[in-house]
């Protein structure tokens, strides 16, 4: 029984590295593109507005829209506090070269999370992901997560600042003390 159960263990992981290997920036964008959606259902049931993002930008390299990914994590975490809801933590970054599966990982929680703000808000559709799209590359997926994250300040969640990188990487600075 227990060889049995490490037979499909390994299969599931040999699997789930598949599709990994599988994953494009096309699947990011995807999934960017469709939490923007959500974000723009929120601010219209808010009534805010984001100002226009600079994506003019240089090329970007999967770990630099991983590191953009993490700070839209953090602006998402935020919103989720200042609803009421649970936070959650991002693992630590990986410490070897960053994949678009790496990338995807993130912005699918995102997604998600997102997702599970639209009830505080009086929204009951959850907006499907757009098409897949070809040919986009890792700095086309950065441009779109710098729009994701001026979204995100229109609902008044506070810009990163050069300080930011002495916070807490886990979600304990979100929950208030217990005792």
């Amino acid at each position: 029984m227990l060889r049995l159960l490490k037979v499909c263990l390994s299969i599931l992981s040999l699997a789930g590295s598949q599709v990994s290997a599988q994953t494009t920036p096309d699947h990011v964008y995807q999934t960017v593109q469709g939490t923007l959606n959500v974000l723009e259902m929120i601010n219209e049931a808010n009534f805010s507005t984001s100002k226009p993002a600079n994506t003019s930008v240089e090329p970007a390299l999967p770990r630099h829209v991983l590191q953009l990914a993490r700070d839209v994590w953090r602006k998402t975490q935020l919103l989720r506090f200042m609803n009421g809801l649970p936070t959650s933590a991002l693992e630590p970054v990986p410490s070897r070269q960053i994949k678009p599966a790496d990338v995807k990982l993130t912005v699918d929680q995102i997604f998600e999370q997102l997702v599970g703000v639209l009830p505080a808000y009086g929204i009951e559709d959850i907006p499907e992901l757009p098409a897949l799209t070809s040919g986009k590359k890792p700095t086309d997926v950065f441009q779109s997560l710098l729009k994701l994250s001026a979204s995100l300040d229109g609902l008044g969640i506070p810009s990163t600042v050069p300080n930011d990188v002495h916070q807490c990487p886990s979600s304990e600075f979100l929950a208030p003390k217990a005792g």
